[in-house]
C-alpha cells in the first residue's frame, strides 16, 4: 500500500501530470492523492493511457469483447464479477472462449499455461452450492486442460459487504471496465449496459487492486503480484486517470463509508462549473444528492438519467437510501424553497430511462439500464461499477476510473448520454415542462 501512495506522491510533486491536466481534474484529483484512506480505499493516479474509442454496449458486445481478450491471452486474465451464473449467456461466451484459447494454444505447442484467475462473489451460506456448480460447469465445458489453469476465488460477503467491482484484464496490457455481470440479465439484448477498453499504466493499477483484494479475501492461489511488472513501455500519450475504490462494509448504515471513490465523486460535483450529466440505476446518497443540490443552485445545468420503479421494495429499507422516485421527490421539494418549478425543471432534468422512447421502462430486470456513468463540465468522466446508491457507497467494493479528457467526455456524450437521455422521459414533477 505503501508503493501506490509514494507513487502518487511523486506525480504530485514534481507535476508530471498536471501538464496536460484540467483544472477540474487537478482540482478534485488533488484532494483525493492528499486524503489518507484505509487499505482497500486509496486512489492511483496514472497518465499514460489509452481508451479505445468504441464503446460496448448490453451483452453481446460486452460479452464478445470479453470473448476476444481472453481468446488472445498469452499469459494470464484476471476477471471479477458480482455474478456468475453458469448457464447464463456470459458464462457460455467465457467457457467458449477458453475451449479455443485451449486450442490455440496446442497449435502453438505453447511450453507455459496461460492462467486465468476468476474472482466471484458469493453469500457464504450457499458457497459450497456454488463451489459445486462451478466445478460441474468445469467439467461439462472441458475446461481444464494443461494449456489454460482455472483458479477460482471466492469472494464471501458477509451481509452486505459484497464485491460489486467488474473488471476483466489481459497480460498487463488491457483492461476491460463495465457494470455487467456474467448472469442470466443478460441473456439476450438483456439489460441496457456499458463497458470501457483500456491500455497503459491504469491497467496495472487494476490488476494490483486486484491482487490485493484477492490476498486479502480469497487468501489460497494466490495469483502473480503485477506490480512487479514494470511500467508500460509503450508511450500512448498523456490522458490522466484515477482510480478510486471503496471497501465491503457489512454492516446495514446509511453513512457513507470514507474512501476514495465517494470523496472524488463529491469533490468532482463541487467543482463543477456548468455541467453535471449522471446515468445510474439509482440514486439516494444524501451526500451526493446534497451537492447536486449545491450545484443547481450555483446555477449549474444537472441532467440525470435514473430508472422507475428499480429494487424499490429494497430500497425503500431502513439504511437503503429510499427509492428513486422519493430521491426525486427530495431534490425537488429542496429547491422549491428557492425557486420556481419551472426554474427547477430547467436547471434540474431528471428523466426516467426509456428502452424503447415510448414509455418510461419499469421495474429491475431486463430491459432497463445498468449502465453507470458521470460527465462533469464536457470533462472529467467516470466510469465503473457503482451506483448512486447506498449499496454501492457504503456497503459494496467497487472501482470508478475517473478520466480527464474532453475528447472522450464529448465522445461518450454524443455516442452514449444524449441518445438515451432523449429517449428517456421527464419525471411528472416537470412534463410540464417539456
Amino acid at each position: 500500500m505503501k508503493l501506490w501512495v509514494g507513487i502518487c506522491i511523486c506525480f504530485y510533486c514534481y507535476g508530471a501530470w498536471a501538464n496536460c491536466t484540467s483544472g477540474l481534474f487537478a482540482q478534485s484529483t488533488r484532494d483525493t492523492l492528499r486524503t489518507t484512506f484505509t487499505a482497500g480505499a486509496t486512489a492511483a493516479l496514472s497518465k499514460n493511457n489509452k481508451i479505445s474509442p468504441y464503446v460496448h454496449v448490453r451483452s453481446d458486445q460486452i460479452f464478445g469483447k470479453v470473448h476476444q481478450m481472453i481468446v488472445g491471452a498469452e499469459r494470464l486474465v484476471q476477471i471479477q464479477t458480482w455474478r456468475f451464473q453458469p448457464h447464463s449467456k456470459p458464462a457460455l461466451y467465457f467457457a467458449d472462449a477458453v475451449q479455443k484459447l485451449i486450442q490455440k494454444r496446442r497449435r502453438q505447442k505453447a511450453k507455459k499455461p496461460v492462467h486465468i484467475w476468476l474472482m466471484i462473489n458469493l453469500i457464504s451460506a450457499n458457497a459450497t452450492t456454488k463451489k459445486q456448480q462451478m466445478q460441474r460447469f468445469v467439467t461439462k465445458h472441458d475446461l481444464q486442460h494443461p494449456e489454460v489453469v482455472l483458479h477460482f476465488g471466492y469472494f464471501k460477503r458477509r451481509l452486505l459487504g459484497a464485491n460489486h467491482a467488474k473488471t476483466v484484464t489481459v497480460d498487463h496490457k488491457v483492461a476491460l471496465i463495465s457494470g455487467a455481470n456474467f448472469s442470466k440479465n443478460y441473456n439476450g439484448s438483456g439489460f441496457f449496459d456499458l463497458a470501457f477498453e483500456f491500455s497503459g499504466d491504469v491497467v496495472r493499477y487494476i490488476d494490483r487492486d486486484f491482487y490485493q483484494i484477492w490476498i486479502s479475501y480469497i487468501k489460497s492461489g494466490t495469483p502473480p503480484d503485477t506490480w512487479k511488472q514494470r511500467n508500460s513501455t509503450q508511450r500512448h500519450g498523456c490522458l490522466p486517470i484515477l482510480l478510486t475504490r471503496s471497501k465491503a462494509f457489512p454492516d446495514p448504515s446509511s453513512t457513507p463509508t470514507k474512501n476514495s471513490m465517494n470523496h472524488t465523486f463529491l469533490k468532482t460535483v463541487a467543482s463543477a462549473k456548468k455541467t453535471v450529466e449522471i446515468f445510474t440505476p439509482s440514486l439516494n446518497v444524501k451526500s451526493f444528492m446534497n451537492e447536486i443540490l449545491a450545484a443547481v443552485m450555483r446555477g449549474v445545468r444537472v441532467k440525470i438519467i435514473l430508472n422507475k420503479g428499480y429494487v424499490a421494495d429494497l430500497q425503500n429499507l431502513p439504511t437503503r437510501g429510499g427509492s428513486n422516485r422519493q430521491s426525486v421527490k427530495r431534490l425537488h421539494h429542496a429547491l422549491l424553497k428557492v425557486l420556481k418549478p419551472k426554474e427547477i425543471c430547467e436547471r434540474l432534468q431528471i428523466r426516467w430511462y426509456s428502452d424503447d422512447g415510448r414509455e418510461p421502462t419499469l421495474g429491475s430486470g431486463p430491459p432497463t439500464n445498468h449502465a453507470k456513468m458521470m460527465i462533469v463540465d464536457d470533462r472529467v468522466s467516470f466510469v465503473g461499477s457503482a451506483n448512486m446508491d447506498n449499496q454501492s457507497w457504503v456497503n459494496s467494493r467497487e472501482i470508478a476510473l475517473f478520466i480527464d479528457s474532453s475528447r472522450h467526455a464529448k465522445q461518450w456524450q454524443q455516442d452514449v448520454f444524449y441518445p438515451n437521455f432523449e429517449k428517456a422521459k421527464p419525471v411528472s414533477q416537470c412534463n410540464y415542462a417539456f
